[in-house]
């Protein structure tokens, strides 16, 4: 709930398009949504960078 500017995408495109195991991101701003669709050991990883940027992720 917390992502709502393209700066916040942004912020988080650059973080998880780092991660080998992300294979596509889709933003949706308007209803605060990301979707981020990765390898089946990635779900940590992506919560944590997620975290380190200072969001709460929700699954």
């Amino acid at each position: 709930m917390q992502m709502d500017c393209p700066t916040e995408e942004t912020l988080l495109r650059k973080k998880l398009e780092k991660l080998s195991a992300v294979r596509n991101l889709d933003f949706n701003l308007m209803q605060r949504v990301l979707t981020v669709t990765h390898t089946s050991q990635a779900l940590e990883p992506v919560l944590q960078a997620v975290r380190s940027l200072g969001f709460k992720p929700e699954l």
